[in-house]
């Protein structure tokens, strides 16, 4: 199962589903339809927008949680706060690539 993080992200930010759609140029609509899990598929052009926005990772929003596997809020956003140290963290090893250490694909 995938899980949707982007509401817990988006607290951890105080953003607002109109806030983000703001700095990301993506509809309202759109930005409101990935909060709620009501989309089957994320374009990725606004998934780009997303994480551009909130300086995460595709995998900081979504995560595969194997089958039989309880949702784990407090662990879930352990995971976050991980993510988002490793990104933060100097001595963290990064790809080679991008001016920031991390890796363009075009």
């Amino acid at each position: 199962m995938i899980v949707n993080l982007l509401p817990m992200l988006m607290e951890q930010h105080e953003l607002s589903i109109r806030e983000l759609s703001r700095r990301t140029g993506v509809t309202y609509t759109t930005i409101r339809a990935v909060y709620h899990g009501e989309r089957r598929s994320v374009n990725l052009d606004v998934l780009d927008a997303i994480c551009l926005s909130l300086n995460v990772q595709p995998g900081d929003i979504f995560r595969y949680l194997p089958p039989g596997q309880a949702i784990n809020e407090e662990l879930t956003r352990a995971s976050i706060e991980e993510s988002n140290k490793k990104r933060s963290d100097p001595g963290h090893e990064k790809i080679p690539g991008g001016s920031d250490g991390w890796v363009t694909w075009e």
